[in-house]
Parts: structure tokens; sequence; C-alpha cells
């Protein structure tokens, strides 16, 4: 799902329910759905989670994700909602700061520019973990820097999302160079799965020249 909210130039959003089969696919049974889960997902692997009648698939994850965190963060996760504990909830905060909402997906990314390059930028990933209801907080990771063609695995702080990341930025290099070579000078964007980088560049636009 992607939220552009009216009247905000700065903000916007995308949310992806974790635990729920694609309606395309008919009924599929709770069981089917928390194995591939338990399968894809190493966060809700361990014990069987087994249903019975009555019970929500996604509700029975956010009970096995809050124990999870709990223990990780030595923090109470109790009063976490299902969606703060299960979902991909990415908001983008104009101009260049990329924060995940909840608890499951603790992510940031940052872009900063890269000197006065305009064909390369700076990205920056942060994972933001909860700290625990008593003591100090963890010190934080050292930094690892990476080359541009370097892979986000080497990032040893990402763990299994290096992975995921080298996946999500694979061909960026590939779009970005067929943008720079479009003779029309233009970009047709989809009306809603690309409607976030509309958003995004009506908000540049109307900052670079007073358009409203």
């Amino acid at each position: 799902q992607y939220d552009i909210f009216p009247g905000s130039r700065h903000v916007n959003r995308m949310i992806t329910l974790e635990g729920m089969p694609s309606p395309n696919l008919g009924d599929v049974p709770a069981e089917e759905t928390i194995r591939k889960m338990q399968r894809d997902v190493p966060f809700h692997g361990g014990d069987p989670i087994v249903p019975q009648e009555g019970d929500r698939v996604r509700d029975l994850l956010a009970d096995r994700a809050r124990e999870k965190l709990g223990i990780s963060a030595q923090a109470d996760m109790s009063d976490l909602s299902t969606s703060e504990t299960l979902d991909a909830i990415e908001y983008f905060l104009f101009p260049n700061l990329v924060p995940w909402g909840g608890q499951g997906v603790p992510i940031c990314y940052r872009f900063r520019p890269n000197g006065n390059d305009p064909r390369s930028s700076i990205m920056e990933i942060m994972l933001l973990f909860a700290s625990p209801d008593e003591g100090p907080p963890p010190p934080p990771s050292p930094t690892t820097k990476l080359g541009p063609n370097d892979s986000w695995s080497n990032a040893p702080a990402l763990g299994g999302a290096g992975m995921v990341v080298d996946q999500d930025t694979d061909n960026l290099i590939r779009v970005q160079r067929g943008l720079q070579a479009n003779k029309r000078g233009t970009v047709t964007l989809a009306a809603y799965q690309e409607s976030r980088i509309r958003h995004f560049h009506e908000t540049l636009e109307h900052y670079l020249t007073g358009s409203k």
C-alpha cells in the first residue's frame, strides 16, 4: 500500500503486510502460511507454531515476534501492535530520510550528497533497535564504509539484511544509466506504484521553482 497524504509535501508511506497470503491465492490454510513464514523469515523460526480454531495467523506470528524482540532488546514489547511487530512500514521524509516504523524492521536510510558529484550520493543504513528497559543502551556498532561496487553483505552489523539490500540495489546502476540515456528528457512514472516518486519530484520542483 502506498500513501500520499493530502496537504503533506514532506511525508509519504509504504506498508507491506506480513503473514497474509495474497487474495489471488484463494483460501490458504493457516498451517501453510505459518510454515512458509517460518521457512522464509528466520525471525519467526524456532518451535512450531500450531494454530487452534479461531486463531489469526498474524496474531500468532506477532506473539512469537514480540517474545523474540523482548528477549533481544531486554524490554517489554507486549504493547506493540501486530502491525508494528510484523509489517514493513516505510516512511519517506523529504528530502533524504527513510525511517521504517515499528520494531520488526528497525531500519533507517539516509542519503547525502557525495561532494559535488550529481551522479552519485552517499547511502547510509542504520539499525535503530529498542533500548533495554533497565540499564544503559548497548554501544553503537562501528561504522562500515563500502565502495560503490562492494556488497552490502560486507557490513557485519546488517546481518542477513545485507543480502536483501544487495537484491534491492543490484539494478540501480543500470536504472541510472537508462535514465541518463533517455533521448526524450522526460520519464513516465506509474500512477500508483511510483506515486511516491511523483510526490518527491513535485515537492522538489516546488522548492526549486516556487510552483504550487
